[in-house]
């Protein structure tokens, strides 16, 4: 498993990234702690100086964290996490009733078969062949909205490592929400395809448009921040691995021409900019919030959510070409970016409008 994350996200990448993750949108100002660690209160927002260097050690997984602490979020903020096995066997169940229509594990999973606490990952000429006879779309299944809430450290978002027995999860055999993503990606607009890099992180970023979830503790939070900006560096890394042996097998550049673009560590100069947008997305998607409130932490609302729902969903009369709705939101309820419109909305929204759609 990584070690302390921020520390090695502050050595590897330009700090301006950290100030990204730390972002709440909301609010206009970082994250808060929203949980007793460190000696940090609550209320207080996290700053880089308080995570990096001689600090470092303050964020840090909940399997590296005391017996006593652990019981102790337990108690306060009911943290239990849950195994990447059982992780993987209830994302298997969702994903067999999109594909078959029937959540029964003995239709097998399209992605892996379980064994025990482990699994074995199916090969990809047999994941792409389920879409073939089902009919289903690989690009709906990137496009589909989903999302962990109370996520804790986004077990079921990205499985880099298991968060309750810290064993590190190789790249392919991930199986988080965002990770089966991008296995399809890499299946339908991989290396192997006739795609350019351009499509295949274009695909990979409306991969994490489409994945969210939210938190309440800020160190959780951040982890989950941190986890899926790794999970798209190891991508990239793999990405250009793979192209860069299929360039030397195929003669098509000499060898330190291949390479001559590549840093130490795998990432191609371009690469940044990919990074830094995914961080923004992961900034917006990921983000901290009460789900009793649909607030940020210790906020109060000034209307009853369910009574701004019912506004929201309410006939508007003289609306001529839409039934959207003219109601002000008030400012201090979650905001979230609707990528494919570009535009800032609301959870409160989001919410309203998956009640309408299930009650149409």
């Amino acid at each position: 498993m990584p070690q302390n994350t921020v520390d090695i996200l502050e050595d590897r990448i330009p700090r301006e990234l950290l100030e990204i993750l730390l972002v709440d949108h909301t609010t206009g100002k970082n994250i808060i702690w929203a949980t007793d660690i460190g000696g940090h209160k609550e209320h207080e927002s996290i700053q880089i100086k308080d995570i990096v260097g001689e600090n470092g050690l303050v964020l840090r997984p909940r399997v590296k964290k005391s017996e006593e602490e652990k019981k102790l979020r337990t108690k306060k903020r009911a943290e239990v996490f849950t195994p990447s096995w059982v992780c993987n066997e209830q994302l298997n169940a969702a994903d067999n009733l999109w594909f078959f229509g029937s959540a029964e594990p003995g239709l097998g999973s399209p992605f892996n078969s379980p064994s025990g606490k482990r699994w074995k990952i199916t090969d990809d000429t047999i994941l792409k062949k389920v879409f073939e006879d089902t009919g289903k779309s690989w690009q709906q299944y990137v496009l589909e909205d989903k999302i962990e809430m109370c996520c804790g450290e986004g077990p079921y978002l990205t499985s880099r490592y298991d968060v309750v027995t810290e064993r590190e999860i190789p790249v392919k055999e991930r199986i988080g929400i965002l990770d089966r993503k991008l296995r399809v990606i890499n299946a339908f607009v991989g290396i192997e395809r006739e795609a350019t890099k351009k499509e295949w992180a274009e695909w990979i970023i409306k991969a994490y448009q489409h994945t969210y979830g939210f938190e309440w503790q800020g160190d959780n939070l951040l982890l989950t921040r941190e986890a899926l900006l790794y999970t798209f560096i190891d991508h990239l890394k793999e990405y250009n691995l793979k192209r860069a042996i299929n360039q030397m097998e195929n003669k098509k550049k000499p060898s330190f021409s291949v390479m001559e673009n590549m840093d130490f560590d795998g990432l191609d100069l371009e690469d940044y900019e990919y990074i830094k947008d995914v961080c923004h997305i992961i900034s917006w998607n990921i983000w901290q919030m009460d789900g009793l409130t649909v607030c940020p932490p210790y906020i109060k609302p000034s209307k009853d959510m369910k009574a701004i729902v019912a506004a929201i969903n309410k006939p508007q009369s003289g609306a001529l070409f839409s039934n959207e709705s003219t109601f002000e939101i008030p400012s201090e309820f979650c905001k979230l970016m609707d990528w494919e419109e570009n535009k800032v909305t609301t959870f409160v929204e989001v919410y309203a409008s998956a009640i309408k759609r299930h009650t149409a």
